[in-house]
């Protein structure tokens, strides 16, 4: 009987152990993600992204993007993706994603640039919905405005599905992603939700996470930077 439940209790600690890590590895996402966003709202060049974010529907932020040898390409990332609704302010999400090859470039000198996507439409939405795209060939991307005057006659709506920017040493600026390959993390987002959700019903659930939460106070703080 004895060791009986001692098996049980070993199950019971080993179950809480892996619930628990799965927590910290989607919570350990999140911290990035919002140490991310707290450093653009630093930056003195976050104008034209605070601008992107304010109008567009969607921002997926990728905080950590490295050179990774065994990647096509050289550069891999993870990170996670927040749905916006411009007219209400209200966010939904988040969905968790990965980036590697591509043009991912890095400043000289730097191991790793933070990344952040800004979704302008539909298409770019749609994109995001399906899974697994690849930058410049299933949808479009470019450059994001780095000012608040390169918004002057900027339809953003018409122009690019996505606006992509990094951040480097504290240098904020536009940067060209063709050939990325954006990927879903289905685990991730499973440890996130609880149970199985793929990108459509995750888009339309509001965070109910504090971590989430305290993340999207920080984007509307971004957004306050906007004119």
């Amino acid at each position: 009987m004895k060791k009986f439940l001692g098996a049980v209790l070993f199950l019971a600690i080993s179950c809480c152990a892996a619930v628990q890590a799965k927590d910290y590895h989607v919570a350990a996402r999140v911290k990035e993600a919002q140490a991310a966003v707290e450093k653009m709202i630093r930056s003195k060049s976050a104008a034209g992204l605070a601008q992107s974010v304010k109008e567009g529907v969607g921002v997926a932020i990728f905080p950590s993007v490295v050179k990774a040898g065994l990647i096509v390409g050289g550069r891999y990332g993870e990170g996670l993706m927040l749905r916006h609704d411009p007219k209400t302010g209200q966010w939904y999400g988040p969905a968790f994603f990965s980036i590697s090859g591509g043009s991912v470039g890095l400043q000289i000198g730097a191991s790793s640039t933070a990344l952040v996507l800004t979704v302008n439409n539909e298409k770019g939405m749609k994109a995001f919905r399906g899974g697994t795209f690849t930058l410049g060939a299933d949808v479009a991307a470019v450059a994001g405005p780095s000012g608040r005057n390169s918004y002057v006659g900027t339809n953003i709506n018409a122009d690019a599905p996505i606006f992509s920017y990094s951040i480097t040493k504290g240098v904020f600026a536009g940067v060209a992603l063709d050939g990325s390959v954006i990927s879903e993390l289905p685990r991730v987002n499973d440890a996130c939700w609880g149970r199985h959700l793929n990108n459509i019903q995750i888009f339309h659930r509001k965070p109910a996470r504090k971590d989430v939460q305290a993340l999207i106070r920080k984007l509307n703080q971004l957004i306050s930077l906007a004119k």
